[in-house]
């Protein structure tokens, strides 16, 4: 999408892949860049990479952007999938898709999973934009705003070719039975219809699986559910968090100590909110102390009260 957008503007590849790590760099930055750099009468690579640095830093700066790129990678956990515990195998399926055929995934399971985080870095292998609509950009207090939505959704997808996105997709995509107004139903379906005449690569994740509308269901040609790490898998993000934290650390250093992480009972959304607790002072983390902050995460998951229904 960079090389399309900067056209023949001859910066360095380098300081390019530098600057779209940064996930605050857009394509209105590039399409502003490749402007300035016309006018400019810079044109020797040295010259645009010079007007590159100033305009995009500016802007990052303007937004107010002040944590350096090495400074983020650092508390930020490497995308692996590995590391996440599908009931498919993750690697394969991402292989097998092609943004030139349609595609309808569901992903389902607890949250914190890394279900849209997948969706987002299929987008990324495959290398088209991905469109990742939040129920806020879906749901309208007016009635009919909210199917024009769906279909504006898709029909962005369809435009910019990119994997369109519907993350926590049960909060509209609810059973037709359970609708107690009719515009809900209406909102329902306007999304199978768009399902239906959609030739691009479809991704909805969900908490509520039970919840979805059973005719949407039979639409998706995959439906994936992400689970709860195993253990090998969380004391291997345990260790991981240990060194980036500044641990000098092997993964048998933690087993020897006992340290280790129960089956099934932490989610990679986890770590990544216990690595955010350390970034301020990292020097106060021990190994002790991050294995304790993710057991105080599985007790607060086990200790939340059970919903009841029906009047108290």
């Amino acid at each position: 999408m960079a090389e399309r957008i900067l056209g023949d503007i001859p910066i360095s590849g380098e300081l390019l892949e530098d600057f779209l790590e940064r996930q605050e760099v857009g394509p209105a930055m590039l399409a502003k860049l490749k402007r300035v750099a016309a006018l400019s009468a810079k044109s020797e690579p040295a010259g645009v990479d010079a007007l590159a640095t100033a305009v995009l830093e500016g802007d990052l700066a303007a937004l107010v952007f002040k944590h350096s790129n090495k400074d983020a990678k650092r508390w930020s956990l490497p995308y692996d999938f590995a590391m996440l515990n599908a009931d498919k195998d993750l690697a394969d399926l991402a292989h097998r898709l092609n943004p030139n055929h349609p595609a309808r995934l569901c992903l389902y399971g607890p949250p914190g999973t890394g279900k849209t985080a997948w969706a987002i870095n299929l987008a990324k292998a495959l290398g088209v934009p991905a469109l990742i609509k939040a129920p806020s950009d879906i749901k309208s207090a007016y009635v009919g705003e909210s199917e024009k939505a769906v279909a504006g959704a898709f029909a962005q997808a369809k435009r910019e070719g990119g994997v369109l996105i519907f993350d926590e997709v049960d909060s509209y995509l609810r059973s037709r039975g359970q609708a107690e107004r009719s515009h809900q139903v209406d909102l329902v379906n306007q999304f199978l219809v768009s399902m239906e005449h959609f030739n691009g690569i479809l991704v909805c994740s969900t908490n509520l699986m039970t919840s979805v509308d059973e005719a949407a269901l039979r639409r998706f040609d995959y439906k994936v559910k992400f689970d709860y790490l195993r253990a090998e898998q969380a004391n291997a993000m345990m260790h991981t968090c240990a060194v980036l934290v500044g641990m000098n650390l092997t993964l048998d250093d933690i087993q020897a100590a006992g340290l280790t992480l129960p089956d099934k009972a932490l989610t990679p959304g986890d770590f990544t909110v216990v690595l955010r607790q350390f970034q301020h002072d990292p020097e106060s983390c021990t190994i002790e102390i991050l294995h304790a902050a993710l057991m105080a995460e599985v007790q607060f998951r086990q200790s939340e009260p059970a919903r009841k229904i029906g009047f108290m």
